[in-house]
């Protein structure tokens, strides 16, 4: 019996190990993609009390605001979950196929 794993492209797997098809693929997806939405309810969250103490500005990219802080954490977090998103697909696409998946994917890729 073989394992499958998951490789990543470089640079990323210079840092990330690879992951074992399986329950550990499946969760480190799942949680690359749900962190996405507890980082932006949070990100907007802290936007909102930013803005209160006047500090957060939206649009200026100063090191005195949040604004260019958030923007990065959001931005950083949306490329993961995207990733994990083109990743499952590039596993999963074939056994999928019937589901029609990647115009699903497509879509939620809209959403972000």
């Amino acid at each position: 019996m073989y394992l499958l794993f998951v490789q990543h492209p470089f640079p990323l797997n210079i840092f990330i190990r690879d992951w074992k098809l399986g329950s550990e693929f499946h969760k480190a997806v799942k949680v690359g993609i749900v962190q996405c939405m507890i980082l932006k309810m949070v990100c907007a969250l802290l936007a909102m009390l930013f803005d209160l103490f006047g500090v957060y500005e939206e649009g200026k990219f100063e090191w005195t605001y949040a604004y260019p802080y958030l923007a990065v954490v959001l931005n950083f977090s949306q490329s993961w979950a995207l990733y994990c998103l083109v990743l499952f697909h590039s596993v999963t696409k074939v056994k999928l196929a019937p589901t029609k998946l990647t115009m699903k994917l497509i879509l939620a890729c809209f959403i972000f």
